[in-house]
Order: C-alpha cells, then sequence, then structure tokens
C-alpha cells in the first residue's frame, strides 16, 4: 500500500513539469473542443478499435463479437446512423455494462454467454504505471480504482476552462472548499486549474489525511506542487483545514475577496452540500454575497437547495463529474432547471437505458468514452445515474458547438451521495442489517430514508422497526461509521465528513411499503 502511494506520487513529480509548462488558453480550448466535436465519430471508432477491438481481455470485446459486431460492421454502422443511434442499437444486442458489473459484484449474463470480470478488466490498458491513479468514494469490498493520464487531463481543463468563459467567470477569482489528498476530488481541480492558469487564491479541505505516514506522504507531495509551480511562475495555495461547522470562514473569505474584486464576482468550487452550509453561515451572519457564483458538484443540486443557494444572492453553476469518467458537464447558461447540464460531447456520449419507478419513467444513463486517453473504458456503461436526458438547442457557447445533449434531476440509483461522498446503498444497508439483527430483528425491520432538512442539506436517516428495544440509536450511528472506517481509505473519508456533518440520523419507525405492497430498502422522503 505505501509503496503504491510512493509510486504514484513518482508518476505525478515524472508528468507534472510538461503538463504545467504548456497551458491552455480560452482560444486554444475552443479551437480543440471544436474540432473534436467535428471528429466525434472518428474519435469514437478510434478508441473502440484501440481499446477494445485489439483487446482480447476486454469485456466489451466479448460483447460485440457476440453480438455479431465486428469492427467493420461498426464503422458502417457510425458511418449511416452517427453514434448515439448505433449505441442504442448496441444496447437492444445486449452490448452493455450495468453498474454492478462495471464493480465487479456479479458476473456479465447475457443470453448464451457467461463473461466472469473484475473491476481492472474495464481499465485502459495504455496508461497503466503512466498515470496518477483516483478512486471513487463508493464502499465495495473493492473501489474503483481510475487512472487520470495527463493527456486526459488537459482535455478535461479544456471543457471546465470553456465553462468559465461561457459563464463569463475567466477573470474571478477561485477558491476551492474541496478535501486535499487522498481524496482526488482537490487534487483533481487544482490541477485541472493549474492548466489553464487559473489556480486557485485559497484551498480550503474539509479533512486532513488519516494516518502519520500518508500525512506526511500527501505533504511531500502538496510542496512538491507548489514549488514547481512557483519555479514556472505560479502560485498555488497549500490545503487549509476547513472543517463542515467552519463555513463561516469561507463565507468570510467569499465577502471579504468580494469586496477587493474589482468585477464583484467570486467563484467557490465545492460540495453542493458545503455550498449549503457557506450560504446559511453568510445569512445567520449578515455577510453579503451577492454577486458570487458557487459552482456545486458532487452531489445533486436539487430544487430545495438552489432556491435556499439563491436566497443569498448567489448565483449557482452546476458540475457533473464521476471518477470513472472525470468532468462530464456543466451548468447551461439558458438553464431549463436547476441542474439543466451540457454534456461534454467531444469526451462523451449517452443513451438511455430505460428505468421506471412509481411515479415515472427516466432514463438511467448508458455512458460511452471518445477518448483513447481515458482511465475507464466506457462503452454503454452504467454509472450509477438517473434523470432527464433530452436534446435542446441553445444560444450560449456550448450550444454553439453543437453541444445539444442535456442532462438534468441527475440522482444516484446506486449510491447515497451526501456530503459530496458516495456509498453504495448496497453495503450501507449490510452494515444496518447486522446490527439489527444481532439484536434480533429481521431484514423486514429497517430502511433507509433519503431525506433533506428546510435549507436542502441532505440527511441519511435509518429507519428501525420501535419493537425491537435493545438497540440505542446513538450506538447505531456510531457503529455505520466505525465500519466505514474500517474499510478503504475512501470510505474512511465517507465517515470522516458524515460525522462532521451528522449526516446520519436514526430514526425508530415502521418501514415503509409501496402502494404495491413493496418493501424497498431505500426510499425517498417518507414523509
Amino acid at each position: 500500500m505505501r509503496l503504491a502511494r510512493l509510486r504514484q506520487i513518482a508518476t505525478i513529480a515524472w508528468g507534472l513539469q510538461g503538463f504545467i509548462k504548456n497551458p491552455v488558453t480560452p482560444k486554444q480550448a475552443r479551437e480543440n473542443i471544436k474540432r473534436r466535436m467535428e471528429k466525434r465519430e472518428e474519435l469514437f471508432l478510434a478508441s473502440v478499435k484501440k481499446l477494445i477491438y485489439e483487446n482480447k481481455q476486454s469485456p466489451y470485446r466479448k460483447l460485440l463479437l457476440h453480438a455479431g459486431c465486428e469492427y467493420s460492421d461498426l464503422e458502417g454502422s457510425v458511418k449511416i446512423r452517427g453514434i448515439e443511434d448505433t449505441l442504442v442499437l448496441l444496447r437492444d444486442e445486449g452490448v452493455y455494462i450495468t453498474f454492478d458489473e462495471l464493480k465487479g459484484k456479479t458476473p456479465v449474463f447475457r443470453r448464451g454467454l457467461t463473461i466472469e470480470t473484475q473491476q481492472e478488466d474495464f481499465d485502459n490498458p495504455f496508461l497503466m504505471g503512466k498515470s496518477i491513479y483516483g478512486k471513487t468514494s463508493g464502499s465495495s469490498s473493492r473501489v474503483t480504482r481510475v487512472a487520470y493520464d495527463w493527456r486526459f487531463l488537459e482535455e478535461e481543463a479544456q471543457d471546465e476552462l470553456l465553462s468559465y468563459e461561457a459563464h463569463g467567470l475567466v477573470d474571478s477569482p477561485v477558491a476551492l472548499w474541496l478535501p486535499g489528498l487522498p481524496s482526488i476530488s482537490g487534487i483533481h481541480n487544482l490541477l485541472l486549474h493549474i492548466k489553464f492558469q487559473k489556480p486557485p487564491e485559497k484551498w480550503f479541505s474539509h479533512i486532513k489525511s488519516p494516518g502519520i505516514f500518508n500525512r506526511i506522504l500527501h505533504k511531500v507531495a502538496i510542496e512538491y506542487l507548489v514549488w514547481s509551480c512557483r519555479i514556472l511562475g505560479l502560485s498555488i495555495p497549500r490545503p487549509q483545514i476547513t472543517e463542515i461547522d467552519s463555513a463561516l470562514r469561507v463565507a468570510k473569505w467569499m465577502e471579504d475577496r468580494k469586496r477587493k474584486c474589482r468585477r464583484g464576482t467570486v467563484v467557490l468550487r465545492t460540495f453542493t452540500s458545503s455550498a449549503v452550509y457557506v450560504v446559511q453561515k453568510a445569512l445567520e451572519e449578515g455577510l453579503d454575497l451577492g454577486g458570487c457564483v458557487i459552482s456545486t458538484g458532487g452531489e445533486p443540486l436539487t430544487e430545495a437547495r438552489y432556491r435556499f443557494i439563491k436566497r443569498s444572492g448567489v448565483n449557482v453553476i452546476c458540475r457533473y463529474a464521476s471518477t470513472e469518467a472525470g468532468m462530464m458537464g456543466t451548468s447551461c447558461l439558458y438553464n431549463d432547471h436547476p441542474d439543466d447540464i451540457h454534456l461534454y460531447m467531444d469526451r462523451l456520449a449517452v443513451i438511455p437505458k430505460n428505468f421506471k419507478t412509481k411515479e415515472q419513467q427516466v432514463d438511467s444513463f448508458l455512458f460511452t468514452s471518445l477518448s483513447t486517453n481515458a482511465g475507464k473504458v466506457l462503452l454503454n456503461t452504467e454509472l450509477g445515474d438517473i434523470g432527464n436526458l433530452y436534446k435542446r438547442e441553445c444560444n450560449c457557447l456550448f450550444g454553439s458547438l453543437g453541444m445539444n445533449v442535456h442532462l438534468s434531476n441527475i440522482r444516484s440509483n446506486y449510491k447515497l451521495t451526501e456530503e459530496g461522498i458516495s456509498v453504495l446503498t448496497s453495503d450501507l444497508y449490510e452494515i444496518v442489517g447486522e446490527i439489527v439483527e444481532r439484536a434480533g430483528g429481521s431484514p423486514n425491520d429497517y430502511q433507509i430514508w433519503k431525506t433533506q432538512d428546510e435549507s436542502g442539506v441532505g440527511r441519511i436517516t435509518i429507519a428501525i422497526n420501535p419493537d425491537i428495544p435493545s438497540i440505542s440509536e446513538r450506538e447505531v450511528v456510531n457503529t455505520v461509521l466505525g465500519k466505514l472506517k474500517e474499510r478503504e481509505v475512501s470510505t474512511k473519508i465517507a465517515s470522516l465528513f458524515w460525522e462532521q456533518a451528522h449526516t446520519i440520523q436514526v430514526v425508530r419507525d415502521y418501514p415503509k411499503v409501496t402502494e404495491g405492497q413493496k418493501l424497498p430498502y431505500v426510499i425517498d422522503k417518507p414523509y
């Protein structure tokens, strides 16, 4: 484990100099994105040929051949129908990967075909040993490990710089309130801003590295980054520990920096719930954040959260990202919904995999990567999110480049995501189940509720049958957090965040059944 982390830091050191020395400008970003949009079909075919058809171990290759689709067939279909319509045909022939298959939790079963897989089978084989590695914040028995190639980071940086330009924020000062190492989110965002020479002025970090060895190792990595940038004329901040209950510090910085800024616009990039905490403190203390911008991500931007943040005069930009696919989209300037997202179509394609709820038909997204530099190879791959998927023309900068695919009402189908940290629902349910069953209960005696308070801050409420007397609510919370800490580094991060924010709550109430008398183990807002 320690050797792996030392190798990761050596990798960062090896590629960092070239990454910093060749910054990207807004003009270059527009030109490169325009070129990728014009060559989408070529990029898709090149990616599939190199990463799938020429890789005999690829599960996607086995699915394609089982469906009778040779490379020449795929090439012909794309030329006739385009990428998305071809992906729909492939989906209907069984060429897709579900969330559980991607995680290695279940084999790939299709009619007449069974593929035993592990998560590494979906890695880009050309990036091994050459890239920075990040991990998802999921709590499966093995979290998803993803390579971030320097060329891929450059592609992401171009998309993110275009987002700043589209929203008129290229010259606005920026701060991050994102966790430092070992979490990937803070360093990922920092590297993108370094690439287009817009380093944040402040980096507030929710947590410090767990363990003395990790703390020293991560401090060395950050110092190397700081001094490498300084040599090349860039000043970047070191992470400043700012826990959730210190959100006022972030709000005060925003107000102070806004006062000194000629344009009066300051940008904060943070998790959605953290944005709510900042605004909450600003309202309580009478701080003026009017005209500031908070770029949210990591968890859903619900209508309640959006309204609460806007109450303070703060404008909201929504980001869409995943560890597997990187930065995936940004708010449309002329948005129809709080989280109306332009998909970064220069690097991604998406089609629906229909998913039915009691209320409506929604789309479970199947994503496909178009870049040969992507860390995870995605071909009609489910990442665990559902929502609305549609095409809409608009006159914003992304619309003018042909990015007409929009996503909205995005939420997780398989994960509980609060404070920007995700944990698989099945794993949390398993932990709670062990507690309840030890006390004499059954699987029908508990349920997980996803709720929000009046300001839109998310809560994970564990409902336990009140007829089970020998359970302490406090002990349940402590046990759940303790079990998360025993797992991977990423779940330790989840437990630290959730402990700070009091995210997990326990109520003594009966699990709720649906109108069809089903008992789902996770439900939204039971009241």
